[in-house]
Order: C-alpha cells, then structure tokens, then sequence
C-alpha cells in the first residue's frame, strides 16, 4: 500500500466560453379595444382560446340583460379574423339564461367551456361549475362539475379551470377575505377537495382571479385589499406539490396601474390580456410580454482546494519504478440544463466538441462527468436526474469517438450547489454537468 495525495480541487468560475443567459422582461403598452370595452357597461374577466380567435369575456348591466335593481354578468365573446377585425357578440342560450354567468375556462381546442356557476337552479340557491360542450353550431346545457366544499354559501369566489381539463384554482372566502385554493382531477376522474396553496400565496389581504400557465409552472393572481387597490402578481411553482412557490411578484408598469387590475391571462406567444377600470370603469385591454438577451457572466466564490491524504492501491505502471501519483481534477466547462431537462441545448454543443478534439489529440486524458441538479423535487428524484444529466453528456462524448474507458459519469444531486438555491438564477447554476479532466503526474519516490 502506498499512500498517495488526492488534491481535489472544485473550481466554480465558468469557462470563458461558457456565459448564463439573462433575460430582461418588459410589457407593450396595453391596448384597449373600443369594440370590446364599451362605456355604457363593464367588461372583465377575459379568456382566450389556445387558437387566439375567441375572445371570451363578461359585461355587466347590458340593457338587453338587466334584472330588477341586480347586477347581471353576462358572457360575450370577440372573435377575431385573419385580417384583423372582429366581431363582438353576446352568448345566446343555454350559456346565458338570466344568471350571473362567466366562461372560466375551456378545453386546447375551444369545443368544451367551463362555466361560473351552475344552472339547474337559480343561481343564489347553489354556487360551483359546470361545462358545456359545442355540437355542432350549438352549445350544450350545461351540466354540473362535483367539486367536494366548493358550492359555499355566502362570500365572493372564483374559478379558473386549466385546458388539460385537470386542475382547477379557486379563490375563496374562507375566514376573512378571499384566498386561493386548487383542485385536481383524481385517477377516478373526481375532483378532489380544494388545497389551500399556503402562506406563500395567502396573504391577509385578498387573493382573487387566478390564472395557470399552459406548463402549470407559473400562476398569476390579483392581490389588494379596500385600501391600497388591487394589482397583479405572480409567483412560480417550485415542485410537484401546490404548497411551495416562489415569493409572489408584482408586475411592473404598464401592466398594473393606481386602479383596480385583474383577470390577467397569457397566451403561450406571449399574448396578455386583462381587466383593469384604469380609464373609469372596467375595461378589457391587450398587452405583449416581451423579452431581451442580456449577457453577463455571474460572480461566484473564488476556486476552493481541498487536500487529504488517504491510503489507495499502488496503480499499476507498466515498466515503471513505484512513484507517489498526484490525482488532479481541472474543471475544462459545463453544460447547463433547464428544469428537469436532461437534452443537451445546442448552444452548449460547441463546449462539448472541443473537450472531445482535446480528449482525442492527448489519448492519456480521462475525464469525470459530474451531474448536478437544484434543489426542487425530493433527494432521490434529484439524484436520479443527475445522474441522466451525466449520462446524457457521456453518450454524446462516446458518439465523438471518446472511449467510454476514459469516461467517468456520477450523479451527485443537489449535494454540490455553486449559487442559492433560492433565486431562480441560482436554481438554474446548479442545474449543470462538471466536465473535470483527471491527470496524474508522477516523480520518483
């Protein structure tokens, strides 16, 4: 047995090649559609189809609609053509019988509507959802969704059902003001009982008129209470559960104004649409989220080295004296992975290459392949991501030539973070593969 000095050395500076990508997000200027937004009536809630040709939407108190001394929300629809106009009309029966009544939601491919409400009795004597299918040119009665401690008596509520047709956030009021809560389509097909999604999202103050992006990754929600208004933040989901988001965000300006503003929603191209009574009284307006690449490099902790000594098994060198071996690692680059991504981005390609045409011209290389992940989801799911990451960059390694003898892939999870995993540009740091080339450097003992 000899003993042998194993100098470990974790350097965390990226290559030179290797910069993050940051995004600067801004919003268009929100436009008003004077076909939409009348000034005799209110118009909120605005939902879109996946396909951006309907326009689902509420007015309030239009004169073909009113009911003694009573508030009555209707539902419209705009539907937009090719060459930009479009067409507003109100939602003939069964969708509108003398109800309060709101589109909250509809299938992928807008022949399935979720409806405020139910309509097999007057609209005060039982609260909750129901759907109606297109037949044809028609819609179908609507029918009752069972949702378990949804159909409340007294208090404000809402709904926003997601196009998978799988979950559904609620704002409630429960004690005090109105909170949000979700629920999810059972493996029977039931809904189950709504979650409260946590003091992250619930606040003392009211949280109303939620909305989930198409990859359930982001929700947007309105926040305010009597006193300081209402505005529209939004906050990210952080594992498979509903309980652990991000700390929720206030959109900027153009978005939120000094008024009432709700009701957001996003299309997957970035499309925004929303309420808001900035110009008086509740209108419907369009935006656009648009963003920008901003190159920087982040800072991180300077290369830290750790050295030990520990007894190994001699290595066996052919025609050669015993010697004391120095086993170095030198980080060469990384390769960076979205959330729970384990394919290689193109971008990250050409860092992959060159470390292979240096493997291949110095044949005495080897090299450690160590995949990482953030701290989202569970240990166990952590590591077993890690571990594809690896080996997701040990394949493309071995189909440039590299023998896998000279490849040593290992999973290491969410031990090793570089950066917080408390902002998302930390989170996305340690979502990574180590390349480290293994030396070994030799003198006579």
């Amino acid at each position: 047995m000899k003993h042998f000095t194993i100098q470990l050395v974790l350097t965390v500076a990226l290559c030179s090649t290797m910069v993050a990508q940051e995004y600067k997000y801004s919003y268009a200027e929100p436009v008003n559609f004077t076909q939409i937004s009348s000034t005799d009536y209110e118009e909120a809630a605005p939902i879109m189809s996946q396909d951006q040709k309907r326009l689902y939407f509420t007015r309030t108190n239009h004169k073909a609609g009113r009911r003694s001394n009573k508030l009555l929300h209707e539902i419209w629809y705009a539907d937009f053509d090719e060459d930009g106009s479009l067409e507003v009309i109100k939602a003939p029966k069964p969708l509108n019988v003398g109800l309060n009544s709101a589109v909250i939601g509809l299938n992928m491919d807008g022949t399935k509507l979720f409806l405020f409400g139910t309509y097999n009795k007057m609209f005060e004597d039982q609260k909750g959802v129901s759907y109606s299918l297109l037949q044809g040119n028609e819609w179908s009665k609507p029918g009752r969704i069972k949702v378990k401690d949804l159909e409340i008596s007294g208090g404000f509520y809402g709904v926003y059902v997601h196009p998978d047709e799988d979950v559904m956030v609620i704002s409630k009021k429960t004690i005090g003001s109105e909170d949000l809560f979700v629920s999810v389509k059972d493996s029977h097909g039931q809904w189950t009982t709504p979650q409260n999604l946590g003091q992250t999202i619930n606040t003392q103050d009211f949280e109303i008129s939620p909305f989930l992006t198409l990859d359930k990754k982001y929700l947007y929600f309105s926040r305010g209470n009597n006193q300081t208004g209402t505005d529209i933040y939004y906050a990210e989901r952080m594992d498979n559960s509903w309980t652990k988001w991000t700390e929720p965000k206030r959109l900027p300006a153009p978005i939120n104004s000094a008024s009432f503003d709700a009701y957001f929603s996003m299309m997957p191209d970035s499309t925004v649409v929303f309420s808001s009574n900035r110009a008086g009284t509740s209108d419907i307006f369009f935006s656009k989220l648009t963003k920008e690449l901003i190159e920087e490099e982040p800072v991180l902790p300077e290369p830290v080295i750790i050295e030990k000594e520990e007894v190994t098994p001699t290595p066996v060198i052919k025609d050669a004296a015993p010697k004391v071996v120095e086993f170095k690692t030198e980080t060469t680059g990384y390769v960076f992975f979205g959330f729970n991504q384990t394919v290689i981005s193109p971008s990250f390609k050409n860092t992959l290459d060159a470390v292979a045409n240096n493997m291949l011209e110095n044949e005495s290389l080897q090299l450690e392949i160590g995949g990482h992940a953030d701290y989202i989801d569970t240990e166990p799911f952590n590591e077993r991501l890690s571990v594809k990451r690896a080996m997701a960059v040990t394949d493309y390694l071995i189909a440039k030539g590299i023998s896998k003898e000279r490849l040593f892939p290992v999973g290491y999870g969410e031990l090793f973070p570089v950066s917080s995993n408390n902002t998302a540009k930390g989170r996305r740091l340690n979502r990574r593969v180590e390349l480290k080339i293994l030396t070994v450097n030799g003198a006579p003992n």
